[in-house]
């Protein structure tokens, strides 16, 4: 994921932005991280927040876990609204 795709997805997500804390998603939505590296893949769903600095991005979900993951790493985000979480699978992706 590049800076501006990062940037994207806070402004879709309609993220409320802080400038020394994290970005904090709306109530009413999630996001999913889809990550690889070396050849493995992690999903990370439920995101709430979000934060970026030097290419590192901290990622916490609703359970409060705490994911750190490289920027590049990240391939792709979906957006989740409540009523579509445990939706399923999304094209594309194995999870």
């Amino acid at each position: 994921m590049t800076d501006a795709m990062y940037q994207r997805m806070l402004e879709r997500a309609e993220a409320q932005s802080s400038k020394k804390g994290p970005s904090k998603l709306p109530d009413e939505k999630t996001i999913t991280l889809y990550v690889t590296s070396h050849g493995t893949s992690i999903t990370v769903s439920n995101v709430i927040e979000l934060a970026l600095s030097e290419g590192i991005v901290e990622a916490k979900n609703r359970k409060g876990e705490l994911f750190i993951l490289g920027l590049g790493d990240i391939l792709a985000a979906a957006i989740n609204a409540n009523d579509e979480r445990g939706a399923g699978r999304r094209a594309g992706f194995v999870g």
